[in-house]
């Protein structure tokens, strides 16, 4: 049976490659229009603040604050975190 390795704390990578279970904190968010960085901010998707990755499939779900967030994959590939936890 293959190991599975998980990313080190500091890691930084996609919100849609971070494994589910993960404590991350948003970093960037990569390149998105104005309007959609208002939009993710509103919802508490903003640099600097901590999450939870709920789950990846078929969505990735985040947990930030109390707020259950569900962005698509497209979205979640264009939000940076880093691993915290």
């Amino acid at each position: 049976m293959a190991e599975v390795v998980r990313p080190r704390v500091g890691t930084r990578l996609k919100l849609g490659q971070a494994p589910s279970g993960a404590r991350i904190r948003v970093i960037d968010l990569d390149g998105l229009p104005p309007a959609r960085r208002l939009q993710l901010q509103a919802l508490g998707i903003s640099p600097g603040r901590p999450a939870l990755v709920q789950q990846q499939e078929p969505v990735t779900i985040v947990l930030c604050g109390h707020a259950e967030i569900a962005l698509e994959g497209d979205l979640a590939g264009r939000v940076l975190v880093e691993l915290v936890d």
